[in-house]
């Protein structure tokens, strides 16, 4: 069963209006507590979680490209979401998007419970784990899905980064149950 995420998913795309850049010969230096509040801030809007780290490249107060575009990492429940950031001087701003497709982990239950209905019987479903995913083929998330007295297992399996997945179901005891 192949399903995607595109209506739950998340792209936080916001800028930095209040981030100055300054072009130095063919180098774009933007301020490095700026840029990172601002981060900070989009993941705690987003998901009403405080990012506990935000790295940007390079060391010292400023972040210096000459390409106008880096990669933050912002840490949200110990998991490492890669953030794109891209300049642009001339309008003093800056965009960012994830990498990866993000999803709240409550964002993911309620998805795989909204395929899993079963007429007028609604599933609980539980995908213990941080409460952000990225979509990452290699990596394979259980679910438990309860329907009235009925309880089992699901793997959502994630096809690419962009947000497409399949969900398969496992044995009740779990992967590799017989």
């Amino acid at each position: 069963m192949c399903r995607s995420l595109s209506a739950f998913v998340f792209l936080v795309v916001a800028g930095c209006s209040d981030c100055e850049f300054k072009l130095t010969g063919p180098s774009i230096t933007a301020n490095r507590a700026e840029i990172e509040r601002a981060l900070s801030n989009a993941v705690k809007q987003k998901f009403d979680l405080v990012a506990s780290q935000v790295r940007c490249p390079g060391s010292g107060a400023k972040i210096t490209t000459t390409t106008g575009s880096f990669t933050c990492i912002v840490v949200v429940d110990d998991v490492e979401v890669p953030y794109g950031v891209t300049v642009d001087v001339k309008n003093q701003s800056a965009n960012w998007k994830p990498e990866k497709t993000v999803v709240s982990n409550a964002e993911l239950e309620a998805l795989v419970a909204s395929k899993q209905k079963q007429s007028d019987r609604e599933p609980t479903v539980t995908c213990p784990g941080p409460k952000v995913r990225l979509s990452d083929p290699e990596q394979d998330i259980q679910c438990e899905v309860v329907v009235g007295e009925a309880r089992g297992g699901l793997l959502v399996h994630w096809k690419n980064t962009t947000g497409d997945f399949i969900m398969t179901p496992v044995a009740a005891g779990g992967i590799g149950s017989p």
